[in-house]
């Protein structure tokens, strides 16, 4: 059996992408929207700019309230960027953890945006950014606080 042209896999993912409901099909598209967004603002954006992209100020000077349960748009906001992401080569860790920071931040949900680094098992320099909402760790793996000493996130003291 020959592998599927290019042409039949382009209709089978449209296909697929057709068959979802039109809620889940407008949330492919936004998150693919601000997937681009993101991969033009590191390149067009100073780094202070860009870590405080998405960045809400939610302060009422009442106490913080924040509850640990994640808000319901999150969960299928982070699978829609998965299948956003998969198609697009360009969506490393950094563009993903702003996309969904941007999108987030549009349904009025804060997040922080987390930047660490490491040596990796060669001894190689390796970066990495990861978000978080109320400490849980929306994109970027659940080890990234283990793995990567953070230099930088959109709440550090260094960006206020």
């Amino acid at each position: 059996m020959t592998q599927p042209t290019r042409a039949l896999r382009v209709a089978l993912a449209l296909n697929r992408f057709m068959r979802l409901s039109e809620s889940d099909r407008w949330l492919i598209i936004e998150t693919t929207f601000y997937l681009i967004c993101a991969k033009i603002a590191t390149f067009t954006t100073p780094t202070r700019t860009l870590l405080a992209l998405g960045d809400l100020d939610l302060s009422s000077g009442a106490p913080d309230t924040r509850v640990a349960a994640l808000p319901v748009e999150i969960a299928p906001a982070i699978h829609a960027l998965d299948k956003s992401s998969r198609r697009l080569t360009f969506a490393n860790c950094l563009i993903r953890a702003l996309a969904l920071r941007m999108l987030l931040a549009h349904r009025d949900i804060a997040t922080d945006l987390h930047i660490g680094a490491r040596k990796d098992e060669q001894g190689q320099f390796a970066a990495h950014a990861w978000l978080t909402y109320n400490d849980i760790i929306l994109v970027g793996g659940d080890d990234a606080r283990d793995l990567y000493r953070e230099l930088v996130g959109s709440s550090h003291a260094l960006l206020r």
